[in-house]
């Protein structure tokens, strides 16, 4: 939770996720999301150092609520990792994994800052 006021309001919510976020909470909302995932119904990944020691960020691909699009996709990584690039150049290629080896054909990216 080192990156709260980067990931405030990153996914269009004005609920004020992540601030105050408890453990308790954290837990629960992994539990919906491994439920998620095992539906197939939502996607995640983490970004990892190249030791796999740490998360640098993340990767999310969900259902679009806008019938223009086919999924809705976010990014981000962790603050202190955001003077190098690392979060526009995680954003291309993300984006360039989706638009040639994922099935969908319309794309939402809400958060591209590329």
């Amino acid at each position: 939770m080192s990156s709260q006021k980067h990931l405030l309001g990153l996914m269009g919510s004005d609920d004020g996720w992540p601030l105050k976020l408890t453990l308790e909470e954290n837990l629960i909302d992994l539990g919906w999301h491994q439920r998620e995932f095992t539906l197939r119904h939502s996607f995640a990944y983490s970004v990892m150092s190249n030791d796999v020691q740490q998360c640098l960020g993340c990767c999310y691909i969900y259902p679009s609520m806008k019938a223009e699009y086919d999924v809705q996709v976010f990014h981000w990584i962790r603050q202190e990792y955001l003077s190098d690039g690392l979060e526009k150049r995680l954003g291309l290629a993300f984006k360039n994994w989706l638009e040639t080896d994922w099935p969908f054909s319309k794309i939402d990216f809400p958060d591209q800052k590329t």
